[in-house]
Formats: structure tokens, sequence, C-alpha cells
């Protein structure tokens, strides 16, 4: 969400709880619009958006709540806490784009048209399967940004095999809000990245678990049908992103066929300090870099990529500047000596 609002014009902040993201939604200057989802640690949507409208008195702050959750009776406790509006997942783009800027009070945008990149003949394979992967779907909702979609499926396909460990863990240790919110979580991406079988087993044992007596439930019947979901979507999660990855990228120049040293540190050194902001324009760095390096520092960049994929900027902006050290001295690149 933070790459395809960022895509589209918007600068985001992303907060990594309820409470958090009260504080944020509070400090100057304040933020146009908020978007909540409601089941986070520390604090969840609904009691974060009550402290919100409290701490405000009489100024108005939109916030639309961004969530799973779907049911008309989700969307009118969103409303009874001073919620603006509420957009349930999986959300079509355009929908959201839409909803910000009627809830920012922002003049309406001609709607987007949009064109779905031509896929690879391995990836239309498999999308010719939707009731496993719905990639057409998915990358309609994504605005046809097959990159984005590339690495988010990738980031789910390498979480979502940790997944039922950690529900075993959390059932075991009486946790069972933690489990539903780790249900809820991945429930949201299979959905949004077009997973809507996975989606639909990630609903069903969280709804079971809410109801569960939990002095009397048997933890392995609630983690058992969620390993073998799992389980039967990793065939089809391996081969897409394969599919996806060894899809034709664009060439760089047939004359780039060295780097420009002081270039690529300045490139490095910026793809750093956006990390250290978190600021998800580094993706779009990243992907310009990648278009201007030969081989001889593909496998380096690699790494810098799939941390970025995975959200860990810190670690990717500390590959970065282990790179720009190889490079040599700044003091060389003059061509003084």
């Amino acid at each position: 969400a933070m790459e395809l609002l960022t895509d589209e014009g918007a600068e985001v902040l992303l907060a990594n709880d309820g409470r958090q993201g009260v504080e944020r939604a509070l400090a100057e200057p304040m933020p146009d619009l908020v978007l909540m989802d409601l089941q986070m640690p520390v604090m969840d949507g609904l009691t974060a958006a009550g402290e919100i409208r409290k701490r405000l008195d009489n100024r108005q702050l939109p916030i639309i709540a961004m969530t799973a959750n779907a049911m008309p009776s989700d969307r009118e406790a969103c409303l009874a806490v001073g919620m603006n509006d509420h957009v349930g997942k999986p959300f079509e783009l355009d929908v959201l784009v839409a909803t910000i800027r009627k809830c920012a009070r922002r003049a309406a945008a001609e709607p987007a048209v949009r064109s779905l990149p031509a896929l690879p003949a391995p990836v239309r394979a498999r999308s010719a399967q939707p009731e496993l992967i719905d990639i057409d779907g998915a990358l309609a909702r994504m605005g046809g940004r097959r990159g984005t979609y590339a690495r988010a499926l990738q980031s789910f396909r390498a979480e979502i095999g940790t997944t039922p460990a950690r529900l075993a863990e959390l059932l075991a240790s009486g946790d069972r809000e933690g489990a539903e919110r780790l249900l809820h979580t991945f429930k949201g991406l299979a959905d949004t990245l077009g997973v809507r079988a996975l989606a639909a087993a990630a609903a069903r044992i969280e709804k079971a678990i809410r109801g569960t007596d939990t002095s009397s439930s048997d933890d392995e019947t609630l983690v058992g049908p969620w390993r073998e979901a799992v389980e039967s979507h990793r065939e089809a999660l391996d081969e897409t992103c394969r599919s996806m990855a060894d899809a034709p990228r664009p060439s760089p120049p047939d004359h780039e066929t060295s780097v420009d040293t002081p270039a690529l540190r300045a490139l490095l050194a910026e793809l750093s300090r956006l990390l250290r902001q978190s600021d998800m324009r580094a993706v779009e760095l990243c992907e310009s870099i990648e278009a201007s390096l030969g081989d001889a520092w593909s496998d380096r960049f690699a790494a810098v990529q799939a941390a970025i994929g995975q959200l860990e900027f810190e670690q990717a902006g500390a590959l970065c500047e282990a790179w720009s050290g190889m490079l040599g001295p700044e003091h060389g690149d003059e061509g003084s000596t």
C-alpha cells in the first residue's frame, strides 16, 4: 500500500502499532489523512481512532479504516468511533485513491486508464489457474505494477512458511488475540495478492479461534488445517515467484559496459538516505540502479533488493554502505592518481 500510494503522489509515513499511530497522527505537522488498520499490536484501530478524536477536540483529521474486516457491522463500528470511511481488503487502488481524495476534500482526479502489462509465457500459464493464484486480478488491483506485485508475492512466499510454527507458539502460550491477528494479517495479504483459497482458509481458522473455548480446545485442530493450506499452495507460489523473477527486464544501454564509480557511490548514498527515512522512493531508485549495473555487481545488488522487498530497510542500508566502501576511497575517483 505504501509503494502504490507513493507512486500515486502521496507522501506516506508508516506506524508499526496503534499507539505509535496515535502519536504520529497528532504530531506536527499533522498529516492530511490517516489510514487505520483495525487489528494492530499494542492498541487496536478502533481504540486508536477514538483516542485521536478525543485528543483533537473539535479539529478534524480524516480517518479511513483499511482492513480485511468487510462486514457491515465492522463498517458501523468504524463510523461509530469517528472514522470517516471504510475500505475493505483486497482494496482496488483506484477506489482507495478516490476515497482518500474525497475524505481529504481534494478534487477528484480523472479515473486512471491503466493497461495491464503483457505477462511472460510462464506467468501466463500460471494465471490460467486463478483458483490457486489470481495474478490478473491482483495486478488489476495494483494498477498493473508488475514489479510491485512480484516483490510483494516474493515477500509473502518467504513469510508464509513460518506461520504454522508461529501460530502454534501463540496458541500454546495462550495468546489467542495474537493468533487471530496473525491470521487476519495473512488473510488480507493473501486476498490482495490473489491467493484467494489461502485467504479463505485464514478467515475460517481466525473465526474458529475466536469462537473456541480456550480451556478445552485442541490447538492442533486449528494449526493443522492452516499448515495443510500453506503446503497446498507452496508449489504454486514457488513457480509463480520464479516465473516473475525470470521475466525479461529492461537491459542497460549497450555502451554501459562498465560502472561509473563516483555516480554509483552517489546513488548508493542517496539510496541509504531514503532507506534510513523509510521512504518508499527507495524502491524506485533501486530499480534505476539495477538498470545501470553490469553483471559484476548483480549478486550484491540482489541482496539489497531482497532486503528492501522484505521492508528490512536498516539491513538494506547497511548493505549499501558496505558496498560503497568496496568501491574504494572517494579521492581516488577524481583521476588525480
